[in-house]
């Protein structure tokens, strides 16, 4: 099922935002979302992913959090998380393209 997250981290040094990205992609999570004739950058702190339940998002998230704790040198705090499926969702952005086959 198509799963969205939007979370607030704590700042720290060096920023952790870029690295949660990529690490977040690695876990299924990504910063845009595909629609039916676009792929729409999503709004900041925001990722979307396809999983079993939201459990299994936010343990993909979880592990990408972690991951860029040790790469950092310090605990990445998640200060809020909220986490539900997307169903019926309309998505619209700024930032937008045609998708590309990868």
């Amino acid at each position: 099922m198509d799963i969205l997250i939007s979370y607030d981290i704590a700042d720290g040094n060096p920023d952790a935002h870029e690295p949660l990205l990529t690490a977040a992609e690695k876990e299924g999570l990504l910063y845009v979302w595909k629609g039916a004739n676009y792929v729409n950058r999503l709004p900041n702190t925001t990722l979307w992913g396809i999983f079993d339940s939201a459990e299994a998002a936010n343990e993909a998230f979880d592990r990408a959090l972690k991951k860029v704790g040790r790469d950092l040198g310090y605990t990445v705090k998640l200060e809020k998380r909220a986490t539900t499926p997307m169903g019926s969702s309309l998505v619209t952005s700024d930032t937008r393209k045609k998708p590309e086959t990868r």
